[in-house]
């Protein structure tokens, strides 16, 4: 994983079943990229985008972007 360079965004509920958010703070820890954000979102499930409270998310990728654009 250190090759990957590139902003990176990861995003992961932490009442996910099918993947431990686990997962993704060794993924953003071991990325080489120097920019990148872990967000965890408590109490929600692995499908993020089609979550009940998804406009939660939503905004925070497009802050993320707009902050890089």
């Amino acid at each position: 994983m250190p090759a990957i360079q590139l902003p990176l965004l990861i995003l992961h509920g932490t009442a996910d079943k099918a993947a431990k958010p686990e997962g993704s703070q060794y993924f953003m820890e071991n990325a080489g990229s120097a920019d990148k954000e872990l967000k965890l979102y408590e109490g929600h499930y692995h499908d993020l985008l089609n979550d009940k409270y998804n406009g939660i998310i939503i905004k925070d990728i497009i802050r993320w972007l707009d902050e890089r654009v």
